[in-house]
């Protein structure tokens, strides 16, 4: 099975799942992620990705992941500083570099062949700008950054994900300073990620916040989700296919 990015609103996955399967983890985290929307709206009385919107949503669509039959060991939220070995450093390695699973690394790094990196530019293909279009509205409310990246992985018999759920705080980025006159005193310009290939575009080390960072491992229980699948494929309807995009554009 070839491996191709997934986005299911703001998460973003390298899947290499049979179709049936990725179908079965789209229409599970589809409805997870609707659930879970509504729940923190309700309890912060808006819709925004602030720190307590965020700890809101991703709790709840845990939650709600659980009951459709996925067994989640979560690794607990923490708060990291970002780890720099120089003056610069991209929000992709902050995210990559510092505590992070081996499907967040693997997600990045194709994310990264796809925007061009710090070369920037479009991918190579419609369906995959329009990927990458579709997660970075989801992610992205100004100023907090707070997505989900990992993989999706199957066998025979089996259906995993693991997932780093990340906020970052982007309002107080600052690109390097230009010119001949840098060190302490030197001041960059203020950065605003305009779409995904702002993860790759350097920014000054010491202008990154903390990160909030949580680490889902994940397998599905067949036999609780299929009980329920015709259930959750009904009400989500026509609404199913607007809340996912893969980068080949196939429908699932």
């Amino acid at each position: 099975m070839p491996s191709e990015l997934l986005a299911v609103d703001l998460v973003l996955t390298i899947s290499e799942a049979s179709p049936e399967n990725l179908r079965t983890y789209a229409l599970s985290m589809v409805w997870a992620n609707a659930a879970a929307r509504s729940e923190a709206n309700k309890a912060t009385d808006g819709s925004s990705h602030d720190q307590a919107w965020v700890d809101h949503f991703f709790r709840a669509c845990s939650q709600n992941l659980g009951r459709l039959g996925w067994r989640i060991k979560e690794a607990g939220k923490s708060t990291l500083s970002p780890a720099a070995s120089g003056p610069t450093t991209t929000l992709a390695d902050v995210i990559t570099k510092t505590g992070a699973s081996r499907g967040a690394r693997g997600a990045i790094d194709r994310l990264k062949t796809l925007t061009g990196g710090k070369e920037g530019g479009k991918a190579a293909s419609d369906e995959a700008n329009a990927l990458l279009s579709f997660w970075w509205q989801n992610a992205f409310t100004d100023p907090w950054l707070a997505c989900g990246v990992g993989s999706v992985s199957s066998s025979a018999d089996t259906l995993q994900m693991e997932i780093d759920l990340v906020q970052i705080d982007t309002s107080t980025l600052l690109t390097p300073p230009q010119g001949l006159v840098t060190g302490l005193l030197s001041k960059g310009n203020p950065f605003k990620p305009q779409d995904a290939g702002g993860l790759f575009v350097d920014v000054e080390a010491r202008s990154v916040g903390a990160i909030s960072r949580r680490t889902w491992g994940a397998d599905l229980d067949f036999s609780v989700f299929e009980p329920q699948r015709e259930t959750v494929a009904s009400r989500l309807g026509a609404k199913f296919a607007e809340h996912y995009k893969l980068e080949s554009g196939r429908q699932l």
